[in-house]
C-alpha cells in the first residue's frame, strides 16, 4: 500500500457544495500525476468509504466546510476537521464527519487530508459554482496542486486544458467519462 487517493467529495445540486468533485474532475481532465493518483468521487461521502482509509497511504479529499469568509482555503487533518464545530451545515459536511468519527472509534487509520473551501451558495438547488467561486477556483485549484507538490506528487497540465465550464456541464448533462 503506497498509493495516494485524490477524492472529490461534495453534492452537485446545490451550487457551491459541489466544488470538490468539479476540482476532482478538473485535476483529473486537465493533468497527469507522476506518481499517479487514484481519484475517487466521493459524492456526499458516507461510511462506505471507510475501505478507502484504509487502503491508500493518503487521501486527499476536496470539499467545502461552511467556516470563515467565502473563498477562504482550509487544510485539516481528520482530527482537525472534525474540531471544527461550527461546520456541519450540509449534508456532505455531516457525512464526511461521521466517516471520520467512526474510523476514530473503530481505530482506523486516519490517512486524509481535508482541503477545503468556504462556499458563497450552499442553498440555491442549481448545478454550478457562484460567480465568487468561480472567481476563487484558480487560487482553490493552485492550493491543491502545492498540497499535491508536498505530499511528492508531480502535476503537469495536459497540451489543452478544459475549462472549468465544460467539467461543470458534463456534471450537469451526466455525460459519460469519454465525453471529455
Amino acid at each position: 500500500m503506497n498509493k495516494i487517493a485524490l477524492m472529490g467529495s461534495g453534492n452537485i445540486l446545490f451550487c457551491d457544495e459541489g466544488i470538490g468533485l468539479y476540482m476532482a474532475k478538473y485535476l483529473k481532465t486537465n493533468y497527469t500525476f507522476t506518481p499517479s493518483l487514484d481519484f475517487i468521487d466521493g459524492g456526499t461521502v458516507g461510511l462506505d468509504a471507510l475501505d478507502i482509509l484504509t487502503s491508500y497511504e493518503k487521501v486527499l479529499i476536496l470539499n467545502t466546510a461552511s467556516i470563515g469568509e467565502c473563498a477562504t482555503v482550509h487544510c485539516f487533518d481528520g482530527k482537525g476537521y472534525l474540531a471544527q464545530t461550527q461546520m456541519k451545515k450540509t449534508v456532505h459536511e455531516h457525512m464526511l464527519v461521521e466517516l471520520l468519527q467512526s474510523a476514530l472509534l473503530a481505530d482506523l487509520p486516519m490517512p486524509v487530508t481535508i482541503l477545503s473551501i468556504t462556499p458563497f451558495d450552499i442553498i440555491s438547488v442549481k448545478i454550478g459554482l457562484s460567480q465568487p467561486l468561480i472567481s476563487y477556483f484558480p487560487h482553490y485549484l493552485k492550493s491543491v496542486l502545492d498540497l499535491l507538490e508536498t505530499l511528492g506528487i508531480h502535476a503537469q497540465p495536459v497540451a489543452l486544458l478544459r475549462p472549468l465550464s465544460k467539467i461543470i456541464e458534463a456534471f450537469s448533462h451526466a455525460l459519460p467519462e469519454g465525453y471529455l
